[in-house]
């Protein structure tokens, strides 16, 4: 007959387990590994949003002529030729 299903008997039939060696052991991360786990998970959507204001940067640079110069790796580089004292 099948016992019923309560917090007492879970507790019961974890303690069995782990009296006989039937369980293995867990391997938890340490405090700075969940740390900069989830400093990664929230740097992926914000370079997510900075690429695609980038692209709309660019995007509206070329509609006014300014295009990519082959020096330049982003739009941080066509705002600064944009900005720059001219000579």
């Amino acid at each position: 007959m099948k016992r019923n299903k309560n917090a007492r008997n879970d507790a019961r039939g974890l303690a069995d387990l782990v009296s006989v060696g039937w369980h293995r052991e867990a391997q938890v991360r340490s405090l700075d590994a969940q740390l900069i786990r989830s400093l990664l998970l929230y740097r992926k959507p914000q370079l997510q949003s900075r690429r695609v204001i980038e692209n709309q940067m660019r995007g509206a640079l070329k509609k006014v002529g300014v295009g990519r110069q082959k020096d330049v790796g982003s739009c941080r580089g066509s705002w600064r030729a944009l900005h720059a004292p001219r000579r």
